[in-house]
């Protein structure tokens, strides 16, 4: 009895604390983090860069996203395995289907279907989505790596 809810509840615990699983930092800043974007844009660049066709393996999904209203730079990255559980608990979700659709729109991305992470695994490595409403002071960045 012992063994089985060690099994189930203790080793997934532990393995899930030690496999990274994601990173989210949020941060206060007065002005646009022009450097921390130029950082990510470098990093998009050299992902794209090391495979130009997109055929690699998709691990991690990053965003990185400013809010200039409220002067929030917010930094997350993501297990793919991760964000596809999460989009299967949130496809029934309206107002996370709405947050999708409005990026889908702001980012031209044509084609992407914004509820399938499998669609967006088929893209491969590099940008996904880059958005810069100057009105607003409103930058997004969403890429796979």
């Amino acid at each position: 009895m012992l063994k089985k809810a060690f099994f189930y509840l203790i080793l997934p615990a532990v393995l899930l604390s030690l496999s990274a699983c994601f990173y989210v930092n949020v941060s206060r800043t007065d002005r646009f983090p022009a450097e921390a974007f130029t950082q990510a844009q470098q990093a998009i660049a050299r992902i794209a860069a090391a495979d130009p066709q997109r055929r690699g393996h998709v691990r991690k999904l990053h965003v990185m996203v400013y809010e200039g209203d409220d002067g929030e730079l917010v930094r997350a990255s993501f297990p793919i395995w991760l964000v596809k559980l999460g989009m299967k608990w949130d496809a029934k979700d309206e107002e996370a289907r709405d947050h999708r659709d409005t990026l889908a729109k702001a980012a031209d991305t044509a084609g992407v279907d914004w509820d399938d992470p499998d669609t967006l695994i088929r893209l491969g490595p590099g940008l996904i989505a880059q958005v810069d409403e100057v009105e607003d002071d409103t930058h997004v960045l969403v890429w796979l790596e």
